[in-house]
Formats: structure tokens, sequence, C-alpha cells
């Protein structure tokens, strides 16, 4: 099952949701003696626009044009590389090998940086292309 995820601020030391009206709505469904589990954490910020814009008008666009194959084709050429886990599913008939991979839209801005260095270092060490950082590249 699925648990929702509901956004809040500390504010003065008190815990504010952003969307009351939706939690007290999930909270209906539970019964008046249900124990529940709080899990409080910082938010984690998705990708930036930024390192999105950067990611597809300089390094894949580059490398698109530098090794002839189409920009989707490089994009997944590059999740394949670097955003794929390697899962095994056990049934009653034997195992069975699955290849998963992320998404760059599910990636934290830490986690696409990282992303995007693996491409880089590829790009320069496998390729010999240069590829510049954001700050070294209008884009």
């Amino acid at each position: 099952m699925m648990n929702p995820i509901f956004k809040a601020k500390v504010i003065n030391g008190n815990l504010i949701f952003n969307d009351n009206d939706k939690l007290n709505t999930y909270l209906l469904k539970f019964s008046a003696n249900d124990s529940l589990e709080v899990i409080l954490r910082k938010e984690s910020k998705l990708r930036s626009l930024r390192q999105n814009r950067y990611y597809w008008a300089v390094i894949i666009s580059m490398l698109s044009e530098e090794l002839g194959h189409s920009e989707d084709e490089m994009h997944e050429i590059f999740k394949a590389m670097f955003l794929t886990n390697e899962v095994d599913l056990v049934t009653k008939t034997g195992n069975r090998h699955f290849n998963i991979t992320k998404s760059t839209t599910e990636l934290t801005t830490k986690k696409m940086e990282v992303y995007l260095e693996k491409i880089r270092m590829f790009a320069e060490m496998e390729l010999d292309i240069f590829l510049p950082l954001p700050n070294e590249v209008d884009f």
C-alpha cells in the first residue's frame, strides 16, 4: 500500500501542514484506537528546471550531434548506463531477472548532479568529448 506524503513546515517549533483538509480527510479512514507511525524527514527537492534544461540543451544535444544518435536515444542510453538497477524476482518456477531503469524526473537535485557528473566523466574518459559545466556555457 502506498502511503501519502503530507508536506509541512516547522514554524516556531510547531508543525504546520500545507493542506490540513487533505490530511484530515485521510485520517478519517482510521479507527479511534489505531496506532499510527509518523516519519519526519527533510523534504528532498526533485531535479531543478535548470538542471533539466542543461541536461537536454547541453549534454544530450552535444552528444547526440557528436555521436549521430537521436536525443531520445542518448537519453535512454545514459539512463540504462547510470540509472538501472538489477532486480531478481523469486517465483515458483525460479528466479526472474529484471532491469529497472529510473526516470530522471524521480531524481533529487543532488542525485541529478551525480548523474550529470557520471555522464560528463564517461564522455571525457571514453569518448574524448568535453562537456562544459553549467556555469561554463549559456543554455
